[in-house]
């Protein structure tokens, strides 16, 4: 995950990230403060492939604070179908605009900056990276790790969905496209009216995630230090 200017130290286990294990640098890459991973190899590390996706993003897109890149397995069989998601269930529908990123081997050449930021074109908040995995965005770390949440399972519906397809000589109902376009802007309406907005603003998505920070600090507050 980048954090405006921030990340994990390279070699640290997500399970042992803390609050003050994160690597501070700039958007050329540059250490601005080591961070107090415990262990101390990893202190001032950032892995490469990571900090060239994150910083095309910042860089290009100033709407966008946190970017959070996944390899979640059903997410990864959706980037390598042609059609790539299909309004399957409601979860795609708090996706928003979603874009696609041919894959051209470990991110580590400056050059993909300029590919993955034109892909991920001037709204797009969640893009799949053919096979590799996505990248997923948001204005604060609520609204970015509850959208990863809903692109997660609306893959994993699209996968279990396909799957039991196959077994019924390729069948799946899908809604018409009407219907599609109806349900996105519903939702899009429920994210930004009312309580929505007020909820953005403070800094979760639909008040998803403050239940789920919550659920974290009581089972595991470590994270905090």
């Amino acid at each position: 995950m980048g954090i405006g200017n921030g990340g994990p130290a390279y070699g640290v286990g997500y399970e042992e990230t803390t609050a003050s294990s994160l690597v501070r640098i700039d958007i050329e890459g540059n250490v601005l403060h080591p961070g107090f991973a415990r262990q101390t190899y990893a202190r001032g590390k950032v892995n490469k492939a990571g900090f060239i996706v994150h910083s095309a993003v910042h860089r290009a897109r100033p709407d966008i604070h946190v970017a959070l890149h996944t390899h979640d397995e059903n997410a990864i069989a959706v980037s390598c179908s042609p059609q790539g998601l299909l309004p399957v269930g409601q979860a795609n529908y708090s996706c928003g605009d979603v874009t696609y990123h041919d894959y051209a081997g470990v991110a580590v050449l400056p050059a993909e900056r300029e590919t993955l930021v034109q892909d991920l074109g001037p709204k797009s908040m969640c893009m799949f990276l053919r096979n590799h995995g996505t990248l997923v965005c948001g204005e604060s770390i609520g609204d970015c790790m509850i959208r990863c949440y809903y692109l997660h399972k609306a893959c994993e519906q699209q996968v279990k969905a396909a799957t039991l397809a196959a077994a019924q000589e390729g069948v799946m109902i899908l809604p018409p496209t009407e219907v599609v376009e109806l349900a996105r802007a519903q939702t899009e309406a429920f994210d930004t009216d009312g309580e929505g907005e007020a909820s953005k603003a403070s800094d979760v998505f639909l008040k998803q995630w403050i239940f789920h920070l919550r659920q974290l600090v009581e089972s595991d507050p470590k994270f905090m230090a």
